[in-house]
């Protein structure tokens, strides 16, 4: 007979089996049933130029550290250069995120562990089927707190692999990894010695530091609006005081610590640091991942804060009180809850610290507090996927020893959000209006076949029907391998027609900054005088510079069409000296010449191009100066279009804008 140790242990396995298999059923059922081609033509072109033997950053621009890249393209070479092939590295990620969760929770109960690990499933990456470097991080992030939580607090090894994980993060996204850095250093010096310190002068010193750097930078880049002072960044501030009063190491322990992460650190860097050495590219690393995603938000425009998570979950909470309907009842709840839990975690884990001496017991909230702050770069649905599994995993976490009533409550709660995200917006498309996510009305339930050469994917036919002509066109026009223009950023075109990109970069905004620039891309067209040249006008990354560059390119080449806002032109019979006028551009970058000296420090953290700081100028800024509440779904709306809607015209299901290409941020 069996005792009841293995009883439960089997249990549990049995448990966790279940749960895994339901998540693994879920991701293939959704993994190839969306798409954003703006973004996924990005990795894909990158990714297919790295595979083929050109070199990140020196071939091919890329504004993020380059982890990601490399994994895409090994996608391409196991898989086949085709979309779909870029999902798989996603769903194996996503299942290990999974795993991770229901062991991290099983410690409290099996349960909420089961719930939870559906959940982290649910709310990840079948919301936004994407090879974005962020769901590796959040992969890496429940890695990482596993890892905090296994080892005991005197072992070195627990330390450097801390390290090692937080630079991993880091050099897939670099804002992601320096939230996740300072999480881990607070969890390090709140480790209590067996002897406490008198004084502990350095690790204080840190975690002000620490404090100062985390404020300055949400103040410097605009990210702390009214709705998120209240939402998520109170709960790491009061973190971070909270440690300063509580640390007891002594400054030779806090310099262990320090070492033995940034060791671990180094150790996550080594593969990137080898490949930049063989190929000379760090001064071209620098200038993509630090100057030139810095100067984007420049380019494109106004930096002002945006749409408030609060008026998010107020409207929600309008929408769950007055309807009648039960849809948009649970869908209204669902929305209030998602921006509420990183206060309700906020709020647990200070308690938490004022009632346990165990550091072991703060990994989990904490680090799901700091890495909350990933949602505010972009406030919008998408950024809230991207931190809402660690999150509600951190709440079940610190709810797991409470009584039984309030962990029925959570596993209910937890099972209403996992239900409402699947039943209506896993794998919903881009084009969905914001009335329409914010009521959970599924606008596509039948999928075919997209049509498209090295895609892969089952797509609504609507939504592909334009890039069925566009690369049709293109492949009729152009021999395969030959060279085409997309301005100022198509890079799907690229990948989908299988026809190469004569340039460095993929975004015109980033990759015409100077006069040097500009000469070099007008060179390059003079060189490979590409039969085709698309150029999209309404594109936000649209700047003066693309716009003398494709002045030129009239003169020598036919408008053939328009095709759904891109223009097509082809190149004429007789081809000459092109007759560019570009005016010079001041490649000071203005105050940047000032802050040269910390460059690393001050503008590392801003090197994603798909920042709220870059939106441009437009009815929006109006829109929002003038309301009190607006709802941001951005990226379920259209292709980089931002929305931002009044009640009244959510009331008015006012949407006619929301079907302007690329008007918003990507």
């Amino acid at each position: 007979m069996k005792s009841r140790p293995a009883v439960v242990r089997a249990l549990g396995l049995s448990v966790c089996a279940v749960a895994i298999l339901i998540s693994a059923l879920i991701l293939w059922h959704f993994h190839d049933r969306f798409w954003y081609p703006s973004d996924e033509g990005i990795y894909a072109n990158q990714a297919e130029r790295i595979a083929a033997g050109e070199t990140l950053n020196v071939d091919v621009q890329e504004l993020h550290p380059g982890y990601g890249t490399f994994i895409n393209a090994a996608a391409l070479r196991l898989f086949g250069n085709s979309l779909l092939s870029l999902r798989y590295p996603l769903v194996a990620a996503a299942l290990c995120q999974s795993l991770l969760a229901f062991v991290l929770l099983a410690r409290r109960s099996v349960l909420l562990a089961a719930f939870g690990a559906v959940a982290t499933t649910a709310l990840g990456v079948v919301q936004f089927l994407n090879p974005t470097p962020n769901w590796y991080c959040l992969a890496l992030a429940f890695a990482l707190a596993h890892w905090l939580c296994a080892f005991p607090r005197n072992s070195a090894r627990r330390l450097i692999g801390a390290g090692f994980l937080a630079g991993v993060i880091g050099l897939l996204r670099q804002l992601s990894g320096v939230w996740v850095v300072i999480a881990v250093v607070v969890i390090a010096l709140l480790d209590r010695p067996e002897t406490p310190a008198r004084t502990s002068r350095l690790a204080k010193a840190v975690l002000i530091a620490l404090l100062l750097l985390a404020l300055g930078f949400l103040a410097g880049t605009r990210e702390a609006e009214p709705g998120v002072l209240v939402l998520f960044i109170p709960w790491p501030t009061a973190i971070l005081v909270a440690a300063i009063r509580r640390v007891r190491l002594s400054d030779a322990q806090t310099a262990t610590a320090l070492l033995q992460l940034a060791a671990g650190a180094v150790l996550g860097a080594a593969p990137l640091l080898f490949y930049m050495s063989i190929h000379q590219s760090g001064a071209a690393w620098f200038n993509d991942t630090v100057t030139s995603a810095f100067h984007l938000g420049d380019v494109v425009g106004n930096r002002d804060g945006g749409p408030w998570f609060a008026a998010l979950a107020a409207a929600a909470a309008s929408q769950a009180i007055g309807s009648l309907h039960l849809v948009k009842i649970v869908n209204g709840i669902y929305w209030m809850v998602l921006p509420l839990l990183a206060t309700i975690n906020g709020v647990l884990a200070i308690r938490r610290m004022q009632r346990t001496e165990d550091s072991s017991e703060l990994v989990l909230p904490v680090l799901a507090a700091f890495y909350s702050l990933v949602a505010l770069f972009m406030q919008n649905a998408i950024y809230l996927y991207f931190t809402a599994g660690l999150t509600l995993t951190a709440v079940l976490y610190m709810v797991g020893r409470s009584r039984l009533a309030v962990r029925v409550t959570w596993a209910g709660l937890t099972l209403l959000l996992t239900v409402v995200a699947l039943a209506y917006h896993a794998a919903q498309p881009y084009t969905r209006a914001p009335l329409e996510a914010l009521e959970g009305r599924r606008t596509s339930t039948v999928v075919s076949d997209c049509g498209l050469p090295r895609c892969g994917l089952r797509l609504d036919p609507a939504d592909v029907a334009p890039y069925r002509r566009l690369v049709a066109l293109i492949q009729d026009a152009v021999p395969a391998q030959a060279p085409i223009a997309a301005f100022p950023s198509d890079a799907e075109l690229y990948f989908l027609s299988d026809r190469r990109n004569p340039f460095r970069f993929y975004n015109a905004a980033i990759g015409l900054r100077t006069s040097d620039d500009v000469d070099a891309a007008i060179g390059i067209i003079k060189r490979e005088a590409p039969r085709l040249i698309t150029f999209r006008p309404q594109d936000k990354y649209t700047t003066d510079a693309t716009r003398a560059v494709i002045a030129g390119v009239r003169s020598l080449y036919d408008h053939a069409t328009t095709i759904d806002g891109v223009e097509i032109y082809r190149l004429t019979a007789t081809y000459g000296r092109l007759p560019f006028n570009v005016e010079k551009y001041d490649d000071t970058f203005g105050p940047m010449a000032l802050i040269a000296p910390i460059a690393p420090l001050v503008m590392i953290p801003m090197s994603n191009p798909y920042s709220i700081r870059s939106w441009p100028e437009s009815s929006l800024t109006k829109r929002l100066n003038s309301a009190s509440i607006c709802l941001p779904f951005e990226k379920t709306v259209a292709p980089r279009c931002r929305g931002v809607w009044h009640l009244g015209a959510i009331q008015r299901n006012d949407v006619a804008s929301s079907h302007v290409r690329k008007s918003g941020t990507e």
